[in-house]
C-alpha cells in the first residue's frame, strides 16, 4: 500500500475527479491539483495518529551506560515513549527521563521505545498496522481534509466512521464470543 493509493481513495470519496487523476500520473510528476498537497497532509496526520495511538512504532537499541546518562539525541529515532530498559541479564533498571538525557547506572542496557512516524510522501510505501485496508485508513484522510476545510458535519460523519473501523479492526479476537447455544 503506497501514500498515493491512500489519496486516491480519499479523492474518489471526496468526488474530486482532478485529485483522482493526478495519483493516476507516473511518480516523480508534479501535483498539478491543489487538493492533493492537502490530502496528502491529512494522510500523515492519520498515519501518525495510528502510529501513535493504536499501533506505536517500536525500537530497541543496546547501549553502554557511561556517566549515568543517555544522549536523547543518541538514538536512532525521535522518543515518543520509554516502555522499558533491562539489563543484559533482563532485569529492569530505573531510570528518569529529563529533556535532553535519560538519566540511569552504568553498565550495559537494552532500551524499548516508541517513535513517532515519519513524515511520507506520495510515492512512498505504509506501513502495514494490523492489516488495516486502504479504504479504511481513506476514512480518516477524509475526516482530517474535511475538518482542514471546515467541513464539520462530513468530518465528523468520516470521523465516527473511520472511529468504528478502527474499533473493530484493533479489536482482540478473544474479546469476540459467541452466545451458548440453548436447548429448546
Amino acid at each position: 500500500m503506497t501514500v498515493r493509493e491512500l489519496i486516491r481513495n480519499a479523492a474518489e470519496k471526496l468526488q474530486l475527479n482532478d485529485a483522482v487523476g493526478v495519483t493516476h500520473l507516473p511518480p516523480g510528476q508534479g501535483f498539478g491539483c491543489r487538493d492533493v498537497p492537502e490530502l496528502l497532509t491529512a494522510t500523515n496526520r492519520v498515519l501518525q495518529e495510528i502510529a501513535a495511538v493504536y499501533s506505536p512504532l517500536k525500537a530497541r537499541e543496546q547501549f553502554d551506560v557511561r556517566d549515568n546518562r543517555i544522549e536523547i539525541a543518541s538514538l536512532q529515532h525521535r522518543l515518543l515513549n520509554i516502555l522499558s530498559i533491562k539489563t543484559t541479564g533482563g532485569a529492569n533498571v530505573s531510570y528518569r527521563v529529563f529533556p535532553d538525557h535519560i538519566a540511569l547506572a552504568n553498565g550495559r542496557c537494552e532500551i524499548i521505545y516508541t517513535y513517532p512516524l515519519a513524515t511520507l510522501g506520495l510515492n512512498d510505501s505504509v506501513p502495514t498496522w494490523f492489516g488495516l485496508s486502504v479504504n479504511g485508513i481513506g476514512h480518516g484522510i477524509v475526516s482530517e481534509f474535511c475538518l482542514a476545510g471546515s467541513r464539520l458535519d462530513e468530518h465528523f460523519i468520516w470521523d465516527r466512521k473511520f472511529r468504528d473501523y478502527l474499533r473493530i479492526a484493533t479489536r482482540k479476537k478473544s474479546e469476540i464470543r459467541v452466545r451458548r447455544r440453548k436447548w429448546l
